[in-house]
């Protein structure tokens, strides 16, 4: 998987959003991190918590880099009620003639 993972790398060198691009984020964000994450992802996570107005945050326990083949089952818990409280907080859709 390291070629796959050198091709995800080749995307973020070239994106270049700033705190304000963040804050005007108008959606609501899981952001989700292993317990054993490494420095620069806690502080990414951390960063992005405190700029993105509508952010949640979750430490996956026990989990490090690669914790959705880890911990699969609690990322997709944690997706799970992240998504059902989304979505409970939608207006209901209206039919437009």
């Amino acid at each position: 998987t390291a070629a796959t993972n050198a091709i995800d790398w080749l995307t973020d060198f070239g994106f270049g959003a700033s705190v304000e691009d963040y804050r005007a984020l108008d959606i609501p964000v899981l952001l989700v991190r292993g317990e054993f994450a490494n420095p620069a992802m806690v502080a990414m996570t951390d960063l992005l918590e405190q700029a993105l107005p509508d952010a949640r945050g979750a430490i996956v326990d026990g989990a490090g880099h690669f914790l959705i083949a880890t911990h699969a089952q609690k990322c997709a818990a944690l997706l799970t009620r992240f998504l059902t409280v989304a979505d409970a907080a939608l207006p209901e859709p209206t039919m437009v003639a």
